[in-house]
C-alpha cells in the first residue's frame, strides 16, 4: 500500500527574506514580494539609443543646405595672366632630376652648393644616373628651360627617359609581331612621332598634352616607367564648393574657371577667384560670399559660355561695389 505524505506548517520567511529581496526585484527599494516564477511585476530595463555617428555615414559635401568645400589643391585662382618675365616660382621637375637627388620643392630655389651637397649625401659619385643629374641641373641655362617645362610636358632629350621609349618600343613591335607581321622598334617609334636620330644629333620636342603620342593610348599600356612620368596629373587641380549637388564636373568647373578669369582679369574687379557647382536652383550662375570670399556659383545644368561669363563678372562687380558703398555710408 502507497503511503501518504502530509504537509506541515507554513515555513515563516520573514527573518530571511530581506537578504533575498534584491534577487526578486531588481533592486532593494521595490516595494512587495516578487516571486522567482516571475509572474510578479518587474522593472522595465532602459536602452540607451545608438549614436547616430555610429550608423549614419559622413555627410558629403553638397548634401547640406550651404556650400561645403570639396576637392583638394588651392581654392583661390589668380585672376592675373601678367606674364611673369622672372624665373620660375617652382618647377615640375617632369624628369625627377630634382627629387633624385633629394631636393626638395619648389625646387628651384636650391643653389649650386645645394645641389652638391645633397649629391655627396646620397654618395652620387657612385651614381651614374645622380652625376648625370648634377651635371645638367649645374648648367644654367638647361636648368632655367628645364624649370620652364609647364605640366605635362618633359625633357625628352634626358637619355633615361629616351631609353624607356625604346624599351616601350620594343615591346610594341614584339607583341605586333605575334600576329604575323614584323613590327620593328623603329616602326613603332616613327608612328608615335618620334625618330630614332644619330648620335650627336637632336630634334625631339616636349611631349605634350595635346600630343597624339601620349603615353595614356593602348599601344603604350605597358609603359611601367613611372618615375618618369609627370608628378601631376594633366586634370584641373583645384578645390571648389558644392552648394545643394553632389556632382563633380572638374572640366566644366575647369572651363567656367578659365572664362571667369579672361572677364576678370580684364575688369581688375578680384585678385584671385574661387568656383563652385550648385544644383536645384534656377538662375545659371550665382554669386555668394563664403568664409569671407567671393564664389562664383555655376549651375550645373548650365553651359559655360564668354556671355555667361561676362554677365557672371558684371554681377560680381556689382555686389562688391554696392558693399563698398554702404560701408561708406555706415
Amino acid at each position: 500500500m502507497a503511503q501518504q505524505g502530509r504537509f506541515g506548517k507554513d515555513l515563516d520567511l520573514t527573518e530571511i527574506l530581506g537578504d533575498y529581496r534584491v534577487h526578486l526585484t531588481g533592486h532593494e527599494s521595490t516595494a512587495g514580494v516578487h516571486y522567482v516564477d516571475g509572474h510578479g511585476a518587474r522593472p522595465q530595463p532602459s536602452y540607451e539609443p545608438i549614436p547616430q555617428a555610429l550608423y549614419q555615414r559622413p555627410q558629403q559635401p553638397g548634401e547640406g543646405l550651404g556650400p561645403a568645400l570639396a576637392g583638394s589643391g588651392p581654392r583661390a585662382c589668380s585672376t592675373s595672366r601678367t606674364v611673369a618675365l622672372r624665373r620660375s616660382l617652382f618647377a615640375w621637375d617632369p624628369n625627377r632630376l630634382y627629387r633624385d637627388l633629394m631636393i626638395g620643392w619648389p625646387y628651384v630655389d636650391a643653389t649650386r652648393r645645394d645641389l652638391r651637397v645633397a649629391y655627396q649625401s646620397r654618395n652620387g659619385q657612385a651614381s651614374p644616373r645622380l652625376t648625370y643629374c648634377l651635371q645638367l641641373l649645374l648648367d644654367p641655362a638647361f636648368r632655367a628651360r628645364y624649370d620652364a617645362l609647364p605640366l605635362g610636358e618633359m625633357w625628352l632629350d634626358d637619355i633615361y627617359v629616351q631609353e624607356a621609349f625604346k624599351r616601350k618600343a620594343a615591346a610594341t613591335a614584339a607583341k605586333r609581331s605575334r600576329s604575323g607581321r614584323l613590327v620593328t622598334a623603329e616602326d613603332v617609334l616613327d608612328e608615335w612621332g618620334y625618330a630614332v636620330l644619330p648620335p650627336g644629333d637632336s630634334g625631339t620636342t616636349p611631349l605634350g598634352a595635346d600630343d597624339d603620342t601620349s603615353l595614356d593610348t593602348e599601344d603604350h599600356e605597358e609603359f611601367d616607367d613611372e618615375q618618369y612620368a609627370s608628378p601631376v596629373g594633366a586634370r584641373w587641380q583645384y578645390a571648389f564648393y558644392l552648394w545643394r549637388t553632389t556632382r563633380r564636373d572638374p572640366d566644366r568647373l575647369a572651363d567656367w574657371q578659365a572664362a571667369m578669369v579672361h572677364e576678370l582679369s580684364e575688369r581688375g574687379i578680384v585678385p584671385t577667384l574661387t568656383v563652385g557647382l550648385m544644383g536645384r536652383q534656377p538662375h545659371p550662375f550665382v554669386i555668394a560670399e563664403v568664409q569671407d570670399e567671393w564664389v562664383v556659383f555655376l549651375n550645373h545644368e548650365a553651359e559655360v559660355t564668354a556671355d555667361l561669363a561676362a554677365s557672371a563678372a558684371t554681377a560680381l562687380h556689382d555686389q562688391i561695389s554696392a558693399r563698398a558703398t554702404r560701408a561708406l555710408t555706415q
